[in-house]
């Protein structure tokens, strides 16, 4: 995964061949780029107002990441095989995440050595062109302006996914994962 993720980040030639690799490896990508979250001091003070621990936030993390790629999936798929661009060969799953992965994780650790977020935006930026400059190369009747629309399609559901999964599953961890409050009255015993 690693060298296609390099490939993919200095924009060279790409082709589903350079992403076929086993889908635990981009899972552990994702839980990597989960991990290096759980270290952002921003979000580790936010979830601390809530009782929860960065590890939770990083959870939501990964498994916002991991839902809105497994959204964007089918939207890429019918977009790119309409008008035969794609002929349906090859993994999306490895080609959506391995594409960004790198400028991800670099904005990751940035954030998590304290840099403010928006110092990485330059990065999130360059995350989405080489995504679009992989799915232009690795689809062969596509134009540029084909990709770039198909991307921004993509981008809907995924973003969609990836808000309402954390927004679950920091309420669940929130409501559930709380410690029990005792009654008011065992409180004014407790005082008096």
């Amino acid at each position: 995964m690693l060298r296609a993720a390099l490939l993919s980040f200095c924009l060279a030639r790409v082709t589903f061949t350079d992403f076929a690799y086993s889908r635990w490896k981009t899972t552990l990508g994702i839980v990597l780029l989960a991990a290096c979250s759980a270290w952002d001091p921003v979000m580790a003070s936010q979830l601390e107002l809530v009782g929860l621990s960065p590890w939770w936030g990083a959870t939501a993390v990964g498994l916002g990441v991991l839902v809105s790629t497994l959204l964007a999936i089918p939207v890429t798929r019918w977009w790119f095989r309409r008008g035969g661009r794609w002929d349906g060969q090859g993994s999306l799953y490895n080609l959506l995440i391995g594409s960004w992965w790198v400028s991800g994780m670099l904005s990751a650790v940035l954030v998590a050595l304290g840099v403010t977020s928006w110092l990485t935006i330059p990065f999130t930026l360059y995350a989405l062109w080489t995504s679009v400059h992989a799915l232009k190369r690795v689809t062969t009747g596509a134009s540029w302006g084909y990709t770039i629309a198909g991307y921004s399609l993509l981008i809907l559901p995924a973003i969609a996914g990836f808000a309402v999964v954390i927004g679950l599953t920091l309420t669940f961890g929130a409501i559930f994962l709380q410690p029990p409050v005792a009654p008011l009255a065992l409180m004014a015993a407790a005082v008096s």
